[in-house]
């Protein structure tokens, strides 16, 4: 007897890792072979103790005390008391790597990193775990060809502790936050010269850098602006004597997710192979209560908000203005990789193109078009739909007009 056919959902967990030292995480990367309708997730958590759970037993005058596996695992399983999970030497799962971002690109070399994605889990830590859910179908599955992690012995700093204010909004309106970290330093860190810090998405504006309270000149240390994230540079922090030096940071941008974390990293410029190290939240400045670097929102609504459509009416006539209209718009409470598709109808709700789908997570996208139907021909002047859709969660609507 044999069954056929791939099971749908499974989950592979490797055996914890021991790298032997604690170590700075950078990038991950991954060749993976992903049919059509197939998908992989792929996490990672790292700690610094051989096992991330705690073990109990009561004693014969009914205290609790902490036992070891192997006498765990002689208990009577009946009367075993629930393991707990030791928050305090490892960190929880990450969230859902973007699997795209992650995946290895054959036309760079391997030695020069150019590919991969960073590595979420915190360092500096000794081991690291990491877990792989696998969506198939019933005839065919993904899998994972490779796997590889870029790491570094040397950290930047003994610790790097930071936080983030306000943290919480009450819209999804770009907001001013003031981003605080500071580092404590041995004597053997290697230091460092610039911060990154990942939005999710593209920051308006980066309006102070502040280092030990002095604030730095932007256009000699000019921030670099990117889609879902920005790094800051600033003069050196390195060694005893600038241990708790505070960094401070100040930037607009929209938070579009409950909980959106803006993770931190620091580096150093000279290092050629730019190995991060992770900021943890905690109490970097007593100027601040939260200790966190995580941001609420609402709870609730809609996912696709704030649309706005431009170069509405659409004149596609070849004079170079309003040849294509388009349709923007933030995607919200969206935390793995989802397509959003428009499509153009007429009015008597028959398609006339649908758009190459956009595939993304919590930010801001927009769609363009130029007028044509499916066949390439423009379209006779009128009115038309234009529609958005975020898989079969959500859908939007609205009017546009074609005019000659």
């Amino acid at each position: 007897m044999y069954g056929e056919g791939f099971v749908e959902e499974p989950v592979l967990v490797t055996q914890i890792l021991d790298f032997g030292q604690p170590i700075n995480w950078g990038k991950i990367r991954w060749a993976a072979d992903v049919p059509e309708g197939t998908r992989i997730e792929v996490r990672t958590r790292t700690g610094n103790s051989p096992d991330p759970s705690l073990y109990f037993d009561e004693n014969i005058n009914g205290d609790i005390r902490p036992i070891t596996l192997k006498e765990y695992e002689k208990l009577d399983p009946s009367g075993r008391l629930p393991t707990v999970y030791d928050t305090d030497n490892w960190s929880f799962w990450s969230p859902p790597y973007d699997f795209a971002a992650g995946l290895r690109d054959s036309d760079e070399p391997a030695e020069a990193w150019r590919d991969g994605t960073p590595l979420l889990s915190p360092g500096p830590s000794r081991y690291i775990q990491l877990a792989f859910r696998l969506f198939s179908t019933f005839t065919t599955a993904p899998r994972i060809r490779s796997l590889t992690i870029q790491f570094g012995d040397a950290p930047a700093a003994r610790e790097i502790l930071g936080e983030v204010w306000p943290i919480a909004v009450d819209s999804f309106a770009p907001t001013e936050f003031t981003y605080v970290i500071r580092p404590e330093f041995t004597a053997d860190d290697t230091g460092f010269d610039r911060l990154e810090i990942r939005t999710h998405a593209q920051v308006q504006a980066v309006s102070a850098v502040k280092r030990d309270g002095t604030e730095l000149d932007l256009n000699a240390f000019v921030p670099e602006i990117q889609d879902d994230h920005f790094v800051v540079s600033f003069p050196r922090l390195q060694g005893e004597d600038d241990s708790f030096k505070q960094l401070e940071v100040s930037f607009v941008v929209p938070v579009l997710r409950f909980g959106t974390e803006f993770s931190g990293w620091v580096f150093d410029s000279n290092d050629p192979d730019q190995i991060k190290q992770q900021v943890r939240p905690g109490n970097a400045t007593f100027r601040f209560s939260g200790d966190a670097i995580a941001v609420s929102t609402p709870v609730g609504g809609r996912l696709l908000v704030d649309i706005t459509v431009t170069s509405n009416p659409l004149t596609p006539n070849g004079d170079g203005v309003n040849e294509t209209v388009e349709i923007a718009y933030k995607l919200r409470e969206v935390t793995a990789s989802r397509p959003v598709q428009l499509a153009i109808y007429n009015l008597a709700g028959q398609l006339v193109v649908k758009l190459p789908p956009i595939t993304a997570r919590s930010g801001e996208f927009a769609h363009r078009w130029d007028g044509r139907d499916a066949a390439q021909q423009l379209v006779p002047p009128g009115t038309y739909i234009w529609r958005l859709q975020l898989e079969e969660k959500e859908e939007r609507a609205g009017i546009l007009s074609v005019a000659y």
